[in-house]
């Protein structure tokens, strides 16, 4: 068995709730009181009272926190990497937030308003291979699809 706290048995629960690393994280986050008291008993019913204390609006927080404390733990004890786990912490909800914030845009999105760029009217975006001095002309590889597409 690995050990990364040195305390208790490397299970996933104590692995994402009591880990003294884990614990800092959650006694950070909203989650505080949740976590404190965290019952360890069949992932079924844990999973029930996660959800129920959590409630719908936050599971999604929850789970990344979970999420990126069980991504720590498995660099750290597989890879044999440290990393930040709070800067780890902090990605997985900017990437939650992101894609909440995505999905908002995309239900309010209406193709009845959505005029195409005229030909030729999108300025050239040159971007360098690294390896060489070939360029690729974004702009008008998009104009191409969307004229072919419009055609």
């Amino acid at each position: 068995m690995l050990y990364i706290c040195n305390l208790g048995r490397e299970v996933i629960c104590h692995a994402v709730i009591e880990c003294s690393h884990a614990n800092s994280i959650w006694a950070k986050s909203e989650f505080k009181d949740v976590v404190d008291n965290f019952p360890f008993e069949p992932p079924g019913k844990v999973l029930k009272w996660v959800f129920e204390k959590v409630g719908l609006e936050k599971i999604g927080k929850f789970i990344c926190i979970t999420w990126a404390i069980w991504t720590w733990r498995n660099q750290k004890v597989l890879a044999g990497e440290e990393m930040n786990i709070q800067i780890l912490v902090n990605g997985f909800l900017k990437l939650l937030e992101e894609y909440q914030t995505l999905c908002m845009v995309k239900s309010h999105l209406s193709f009845d308003k959505w005029y195409p760029v005229p030909r030729g009217g999108l300025k050239s975006i040159r971007m360098r291979h690294s390896l060489g001095t070939s360029e690729l002309d974004l702009a008008g590889l998009l104009e191409t699809i969307m004229g072919l597409l419009l055609e």
